[in-house]
């Protein structure tokens, strides 16, 4: 039976999360899916947990190699059997409605060409603390003020995804550097449900903030100046050395965990245990030989 969608789900030293992703991929509403797992040269145990999972829809491909995360997203487009890719990182969990959602979405409305949502912020240990979600941009220059989606949560036409493939060159901005590419000849969305669970508190942060934003003042110099002219490109350049300042000093201060909690909006009580029973369920899809002492937060 061909799939109704693909879901990518490129690895690199996961181990200590990835069970739980995977669970969660077992644990969606709608089961017409494949899964493609891409390793891209991990050293840790990941591979030998994902191959203890038997179900014949997750398919393995490691060549040993460490190309980087644009370069595994391409390869996915390339290997995807269904119409419909969606994306996913080995240290998140999908909502167990989170295709079902999506597919019908872009069921829907056929001149959507990507989908993203929501996101439930957890903690290194799984534990649910904030909401957050995005609003697509209507203009290049828009895009250019802030990613239109939380990575992760997107799911599009894989026609899209091979005609518009991400540039290998930039290195943990390749999604922003999609978005204000693509975005004059494509259509955004993003449901306000929060359909995956995002791991941000907790993980050493800085670093790969730095160097995100390092990859965005790339993209502000390349398509800046046409799209929001010298004077707004200059601003959106110093605004972006500015929070990079306060990154450092709050991480300096041991108080990066402040600027994560403010992204996000606190749940409330019935949101909070909402999310807790949901990751609940999706503890009910892991085999137990495949669990690990930091999944304890659910």
């Amino acid at each position: 039976m061909t799939p109704r969608v693909s879901i990518g789900l490129p690895v690199y030293n996961a181990a200590p999360f990835l069970a739980l992703a995977l669970a969660s991929v077992l644990a969606q509403t709608e089961t017409r899916w494949e899964l493609i797992v891409v390793d891209d040269g991990s050293q840790d145990d990941s591979l030998n947990l994902v191959r203890s999972f038997s179900d014949p829809r997750i398919r393995v491909v490691s060549d040993g190699q460490n190309r980087g995360l644009a370069a595994r997203l391409n390869q996915i487009a390339t290997l995807a059997q269904a119409p419909l890719l969606a994306r996913m990182d080995a240290d998140d969990l999908m909502h167990p409605e989170r295709l079902a959602y999506q597919l019908a979405f872009l069921d829907a409305h056929p001149e959507v060409d990507v989908v993203g949502s929501a996101v439930y912020a957890i903690d290194v240990q799984g534990r649910p603390y904030g909401y957050r979600s995005t609003t697509p941009p209507h203009s290049a220059a828009q895009a250019l003020g802030g990613s239109p989606f939380i990575h992760p949560t997107v799911t599009g036409r894989s026609e899209w995804f091979r005609r518009f493939p991400y540039d290998e060159a930039h290195d943990r901005a390749e999604d922003f550097e999609l978005w204000t590419r693509s975005l004059p000849h494509s259509r955004f969305a993003v449901l306000e449900r929060p359909l995956l669970f995002y791991r941000e508190l907790g993980l050493p942060y800085l670093r790969k903030y730095l160097r995100s934003s390092q990859g965005v003042r790339r993209v502000l110099h390349q398509r800046g100046p046409a799209q929001l002219g010298q004077l707004g490109t200059l601003r959106a350049l110093l605004t972006s050395y500015a929070k990079d300042g306060v990154y450092r000093v709050m991480s300096a201060l041991g108080r990066e965990s402040e600027l994560l909690l403010r992204r996000n909006r606190p749940l409330s009580v019935q949101e909070q245990a909402e999310a807790l029973e949901t990751l609940r369920h999706i503890r009910t899809f892991l085999p137990q030989a495949a669990w690990t002492p930091l999944e304890v937060g659910t």
